[in-house]
């Protein structure tokens, strides 16, 4: 095939149509440094003493008119037709199915199991649209639900992630409810698998799919290995550890490329390394959720053995009386995490079989 061939040139001019008219790809400009005799856009980060990486020639600022892929809604990630979503660059399809829903519907749900339930700690760090602050900052204590609503104005994926006492779930028409999660509630303790942290987990549970004996419904799934908005993520954290502040400008194009997307406002003024380096984590802790990430970017970052240590928090769904209404956050889980637990063991065998093997500390 060579892309000069008529078959060629008219099928990519099919496809890019039906890309903008979707509204996958957008018009827009890039601005750079560019070398002329290669024809090639750097950013600043990529010169080598000013002067083009690959030739050593001088660079220009230049701009020119450019298509981009648009980062889809963050709700189109996952569903019935999120296979064919733009911004999924590696997903796993499944066939239609609804056991991910039974096993993630609170109990309480017909044949629901609860599944994996967020956390408190996760909860805790949502920000506010307004000013930026987080649940934890907001709310350390007990949580007063005759004060007004403590999740009204939350980063928006904070809804379409955790389903939390009060919430109509799932949303099909016959077995959409309102979820209780406090003591004696239909979707709590003593119920048998109850949620332990007062919430239930939403993000890539279909809503729609119905779990009853009877006229059950069923959705295809599929399963984020890699997309688009990761590696803005990425991209932001690599430069950020390689160049440091120098590349910040750069860095925030893509970080808040992810945050504007959510609709939340985006970051602006001047940060350390460090200070960037905690606001890339943070982001890679709420847009990434349930999608494979956290546990290998906390041995990455080798920060597993303090996270893990750490007590883990839910709501005391037990909180409730006649005259007052509130949740109070505590404790209810402690793991232990080892520094030998960054490596796994070299099997025994393998050590017998060649005597210069060593044993990983502390095996």
């Amino acid at each position: 095939i060579r892309t000069t061939d008529d078959y060629h040139v008219e099928a990519i001019q099919k496809i890019f149509k039906k890309m903008y008219d979707n509204g996958d790809i957008y018009k827009g400009s890039y601005k750079g440094k560019y070398c002329k005799p290669c024809e090639s856009f750097w950013t600043e980060s990529q010169l080598v003493d000013g002067k083009c990486p690959d030739c050593g020639r001088e660079v220009m600022d230049a701009e020119e008119e450019a298509y981009f892929f648009k980062l889809s809604k963050y709700a189109d990630l996952w569903g019935d037709n999120s296979f064919f979503n733009p911004e999924l660059i590696w997903g796993i399809g499944r066939k239609s199915s609804n056991a991910f829903e039974m096993a993630h519907y609170p109990v309480g749900v017909e044949n629901g199991s609860s599944g994996n339930c967020p956390t408190q700690t996760f909860v805790d760090q949502y920000e506010y649209q307004a000013d930026g602050k987080t649940f934890g900052e907001k709310n350390p204590g007990s949580i007063d639900l005759n004060a007004g609503n403590p999740y009204e104005g939350l980063d928006p994926r904070f809804a379409l992630t955790v389903v939390k006492n009060g919430d109509e779930w799932p949303s099909n028409g016959a077995q959409k409810k309102v979820i209780e999660t406090f003591l004696g509630g239909f979707n709590a303790a003593p119920k048998y698998g109850a949620t332990p942290t007062g919430y239930y987990l939403k993000k890539y549970v279909d809503g729609s799919c119905v779990t009853t004996a009877d006229n059950q419904v069923t959705s295809r799934h599929t399963w984020i290995v890699f997309r688009l908005g990761e590696f803005y993520l990425s991209y932001a954290e690599a430069l950020n550890e390689y160049y440091g502040a120098s590349t910040h400008a750069e860095v925030l194009e893509y970080l808040n490329a992810i945050r504007q997307r959510a609709g939340i406002p985006a970051y602006t003024g001047s940060y350390s390394q460090e200070q960037m380096r905690e606001m890339i984590r943070m982001e890679r802790r709420i847009e990434l959720l349930d999608e494979g990430k956290r546990y290998t970017d906390l041995r990455r970052w080798l920060l597993s053995k303090s996270v893990f240590r750490e007590p883990i928090r839910g709501l005391n769904v037990k909180a409730k009386t006649d005259d007052a209404y509130f949740f109070t956050q505590r404790d209810f889980m402690t793991r232990s995490f080892e520094d030998r637990n960054y490596l796994w063991p070299i099997r025994q065998t393998y050590i017998d079989n060649n005597p210069k093997l060593v044993q990983n500390l502390g095996y």
